[in-house]
């Protein structure tokens, strides 16, 4: 499966201008280098892409889920910290990448 493209985002965003799309397209990027980075393993669009031997994952609905999660994080809160609260990866991304993670470690 692909990854979220610029189209998706916006959707899910309700973003209709094109002013913010080179930041979408960075925090599309980042979602998905930040799931890999969280489930210590890296994703491919296709199971044919996997090399032999190397540990990774297809994209599926659910790592989608996780990176709208973290993009939508990404545009509402554009600062490290919120006024008055730490501001982290949302919950939801966590939980939904939970069965995906690693534990062997590395890529």
């Amino acid at each position: 499966m692909q990854r979220i493209d610029l189209a998706r985002a916006k959707l899910h965003l309700r973003v209709d201008g094109d002013e913010e799309d080179a930041l979408i397209e960075g925090w599309i990027a980042a979602a998905y280098l930040a799931i890999e980075g969280k489930i210590f393993a890296k994703l491919y669009e296709d199971q044919a892409e996997i090399p032999e031997g190397a540990v990774g994952l297809v994209i599926d609905e659910a790592i989608h889920s996780a990176a709208q999660l973290i993009i939508g994080h990404l545009y509402a809160n554009r600062e490290a910290v919120a006024p008055g609260q730490a501001a982290g990866i949302p919950m939801g991304a966590d939980w939904l990448l939970l069965p995906y993670i690693n534990t062997a470690g590395g890529f």
